[in-house]
């Protein structure tokens, strides 16, 4: 059986993560709302400084794409959108659980292939959208 003090700590780290989640969900949307009514976001540096697109330019556009209902557009914008939004996805939901559970090391999981196999995707569309 559980202890009250388990119990209070559990609530205190659920507590906690949907004060996150709830901060970034709210960063986000306002962010959204700015872009979509200024009609610009945050410039990327790379490319200010380089001319080349990093893996996350066109992301801002994409989600603004998304937020009209315009997938194809969004996809034009950043072929990665979905893979990203999945992964990060996945290691948001699962860190927050983790740490919800009281895991010792809440931030460090999942099989070591799936992070490196995600860089090496991240990396290949990073070349390949500015030699194409």
């Amino acid at each position: 059986m559980k202890s009250e003090g388990q119990g209070a700590a559990k609530r205190g780290r659920l507590f906690r993560v949907c004060l996150i989640w709830g901060g970034a969900g709210l960063a986000a949307l306002l962010y959204l709302l700015a872009v979509r009514l200024l009609g610009f976001g945050l410039p990327c540096p790379l490319y200010e400084l380089t001319g080349l697109s990093c893996p996350g330019c066109g992301l801002t556009r994409a989600a603004v794409a998304l937020s009209r209902g315009e997938l194809r557009t969004a996809l034009s914008y950043n072929a990665m959108l979905v893979p990203y939004g999945g992964y990060v996805g996945w290691l948001a939901v699962t860190a927050s659980v983790r740490y919800i559970r009281g895991e010792k090391e809440p931030f460090f999981f999942g099989p070591q292939w799936v992070h490196i196999g995600f860089l090496a995707l991240t990396v290949l569309f990073a070349v390949l959208r500015n030699i194409l």
